[in-house]
């Protein structure tokens, strides 16, 4: 029997209605270091049951002003965390080549629709979306470390 239990969230458990970011840095596999802003209120919720899915949103258009790319998060967010259906939870950058916005989502159909809304009005930003199951949260969980 292991010494510690690991802790699960129970489903129906409320996610915290406001984002905490925190920055700090990371590498890739291959030593690159890029930045994170980790959303820290989901610390307590991480694995959430009813969030079972990573939605990802990355910009592969090169060079975007900081003013561009804060009001492409803020309508990623608007869009995704409409009805509390997806939180943002990471932002990873290595600018200017690479910036990712990451939620965790319990309706990632309609999740990857709105991030695809969202790019088409932002042509300049060359967004591209996926969604995968994630019910552990392994990116958010190996970036806690």
């Amino acid at each position: 029997m292991p010494f510690f239990k690991r802790r699960s969230v129970p489903p129906g458990t409320p996610i915290p209605a406001r984002a905490t970011f925190t920055a700090g840095m990371a590498t890739d596999p291959d030593g690159k270091p890029f930045q994170v802003r980790r959303n820290v209120a989901l610390d307590r919720v991480m694995g959430h049951p009813d969030y079972p899915h990573r939605v990802g949103a990355t910009v592969l258009g090169e060079g975007l002003p900081p003013i561009v790319l804060q009001r492409l998060e803020d309508a990623l967010v608007a869009a995704c965390e409409r009805g509390r259906e997806s939180v943002l939870a990471l932002v990873l950058s290595a600018p200017p080549r690479y910036h990712e916005f990451v939620f965790y989502s319990r309706a990632p159909s309609a999740a990857l629709l709105r991030c695809r809304e969202v790019g088409d009005a932002f042509p300049e930003a060359q967004l591209q979306v996926y969604a995968e199951r994630d019910p552990r949260w392994a990116l958010y969980r190996d970036l806690v470390r």
